[in-house]
C-alpha cells in the first residue's frame, strides 16, 4: 500500500473497475481500495453507476422504486436514463481528473469510455451465486438455493449485454454512444481490454493482495494510459 499511495499521489488516476458478471465483487473491492488508500492520506473520489442513478431520481423527485417503475414501463425513458448516467459519469470522471484527484470508479460500461487504469474483477460464477445467497438470512434470500442465485447473476449479466445491443442500434441515442456500446457489446468477456484482471475467487484479503501488487507493478511501469 505505501508503493501504490506514493505513485497516486504523482498525479491524477482514474482506477476503474468493472466485471463480465453481476457478483464478481467489483463494488466490494473498490470500496476497500478507496477506504486503504485515505487510510494512506490520499483523498479518493468513488463514482459509481449506482450512485448516479440514484441522484438521477432524486433530480426528477422521485423514489428509487417510482424511477425504477417509470423506467420499466417506458423503454424510450430507460434509453434516456442509460445514456444519462453513463453521460454524467463521463464528465465526472474527466472533471476529478482535470482538478488533479484520485478517482476510484464502479462501472461496467466506463472501461468502455473513460480513461484510466482499467480493473477486471473476475469470479467463477458458483462462487458468485453462493455468496449472494449466503449474503442474506435463509428466510429473506430471493433464491432458493446458490444454483439459483448463479443462474439469476448470469441472466441479470445477459440482459445488460442485451440493452446495450439494442442502445447502439437505436436511432435516438447520439452517435458517440452508439459507437460506445457496440463496443462494449463486441468486446464483452475479453480480459486484454483491461491493465489489471484480479481473480475475486477467493478470500477478501487474496483479492486485495492481487490488486495492491498488480497495480504497483502497472503504475511503476506505466503500462496504461
Amino acid at each position: 500500500m505505501e508503493r501504490l499511495a506514493k505513485r497516486l499521489k504523482e498525479g491524477p488516476t482514474a482506477i476503474i473497475f468493472g466485471s463480465f458478471l453481476h457478483g464478481s465483487g467489483r463494488s466490494f473491492l473498490a470500496d476497500k481500495l478507496a477506504k486503504a488508500l485515505e487510510e494512506k492520506g490520499i483523498q479518493v473520489t468513488r463514482l459509481s453507476s449506482g450512485q448516479i442513478f440514484r441522484e438521477l431520481a432524486k433530480r426528477e423527485g422521485k423514489s428509487i422504486e417510482e424511477f425504477i417503475a417509470e423506467i420499466t414501463a417506458s423503454k424510450e425513458k430507460a434509453r434516456q436514463v442509460d445514456v444519462a448516467v453513463d453521460a454524467e459519469m463521463k464528465k465526472r470522471i474527466l472533471e476529478e481528473l482535470e482538478k488533479g484527484k484520485v478517482i476510484i470508479v464502479d462501472s461496467n460500461l466506463a472501461p468502455f469510455y473513460a480513461p484510466g487504469l482499467k480493473v477486471l474483477v473476475k469470479v467463477d460464477p458458483k462462487i458468485a451465486g453462493e455468496r449472494v445467497y449466503q449474503g442474506k438470512r435463509a428466510s429473506d434470500s430471493p433464491f432458493s438455493s446458490p444454483e439459483e442465485a448463479r443462474k439469476a447473476l448470469e441472466e441479470r449479466t445477459r440482459k445488460d449485454v442485451e440493452r446495450y445491443a439494442e442502445l447502439a442500434k437505436s436511432e435516438d441515442v447520439p452517435e458517440e454512444w452508439r459507437k460506445i456500446y457496440k463496443k462494449a457489446v463486441e468486446n464483452w468477456g475479453k480480459e486484454e481490454n483491461f491493465h489489471v484482471v484480479v481473480d475475486n475467487s477467493g478470500s477478501a484479503e487474496e483479492s486485495m493482495k492481487q490488486l495492491i501488487e498488480k497495480l504497483v507493478k502497472v503504475l511503476e511501469e506505466r503500462e496504461y494510459s
